[in-house]
């Protein structure tokens, strides 16, 4: 059964999102108590908003009602370029939100693609795909992005604050695949970042020691790009750019680097945690040895057939 809240939706909306269609569905109840939904769940919730078309203006929920869905599943967002905004979907900016799920989601970034990573920085707030502030657990599901300098950025807003992304499927991030710099705890999961710079940047700018990054079954593949502090004008970082006050929790990950990264010492950067079946594939322009000591349950290799195959299980599993 579907009610109508067009009126209240197109009015605060429609001015946002230029072309795309606003629809709300109220699509049964909520089942089972986990702390996140699944995504049938949070496509079962009473309050869904569903956003269809393609914008090239920003998707900016200021206060987004708690227990709400966003299905973004047909919507797709151009307004990620420097003279729109550095955050074409944003979420709780106004006012946190908590128990929020966006489903879906695609975002294509229309800076030029032969900019630095240091032009990309002269912008006056460079941002990310997706950004959400949370007082609360908040979920993504399938977000989708090309182009763009952070994939996701949650903020927290309140000690109960904590993120899932699943499903996630970025390519050419141009600095974080994940940007966790006001540390809180958060799942990555099931995702694919086929050509990032870093990887998880866990509390640069606060710490929390309580906080725990779990970073399940993803793949994470960073290829250079134009940056000038490479000797050739192209490279990448590393998995993570810091220690961050808290602990991960990394199972069944593949990091692939494809050659030897910039600042090569952040190689030994291993947040304290667990470490269980994660692989390290050596490209073939990966010079030397990886430094040692690395955690227990983590394997090196210079097979790089490991990458392709990982990223090839994560296609056959999330089909376009």
């Amino acid at each position: 059964m579907r009610r109508s809240l067009a009126c209240l939706l197109i009015a605060a909306l429609l001015p946002q999102i230029g072309t795309a269609a606003v629809a709300t569905a109220n699509a049964g109840s909520e089942h089972g108590q986990s702390t996140f939904p699944t995504r049938t769940q949070a496509l079962s919730r009473p309050r869904v908003v569903e956003m269809s078309g393609t914008s090239d203006v920003q998707l900016r929920i200021g206060s987004p009602r708690s227990n709400t869905t966003y299905d973004l599943r047909g919507f797709v967002s151009t307004a990620y370029r420097e003279e729109v905004t550095s955050y074409p979907l944003s979420f709780g900016s106004q006012e946190p939100t908590s128990s929020l799920a966006v489903v879906g989601g695609e975002v294509l970034g229309g800076n030029p693609r032969d900019w630095t990573w240091q032009r990309w920085e002269d912008m006056s707030e460079v941002g990310g795909a997706l950004f959400i502030v949370a007082d609360g657990p908040v979920v993504s599901y399938d977000l989708r992005a090309d182009n763009v300098f952070d994939l996701f950025k949650p903020r927290p807003a309140g000690p109960d604050a904590k993120f899932l992304i699943d499903g996630a499927y970025g390519t050419y991030v141009r600095d974080d695949a994940i940007e966790n710099d006001v540390e809180m705890s958060g799942t990555i999961r099931h995702s694919l970042f086929d050509g990032i710079n870093s990887g998880v940047s866990i509390g640069q700018e606060t710490g929390n020691p309580h906080a725990v990054t779990r970073i399940v079954d993803s793949v994470f593949v960073f290829r250079p790009m134009p940056n000038d502090r490479a000797a050739d004008g192209l490279g990448h970082a590393a998995m993570f750019k810091q220690l961050g006050e808290g602990r991960v929790v990394m199972r069944r990950d593949t990091i692939c680097y494809t050659e030897t990264p910039m600042d090569s010492d952040r190689l030994r950067i291993w947040m304290r945690g667990t470490y269980e079946d994660v692989t390290v594939v050596l490209g073939p322009d990966f010079v030397g040895r990886y430094p040692r000591p690395v955690p227990h349950g983590v394997t090196i290799t210079h097979d790089w057939s490991v990458c392709d195959e990982a990223i090839a299980r994560w296609h056959k599993g999330h089909p376009s």
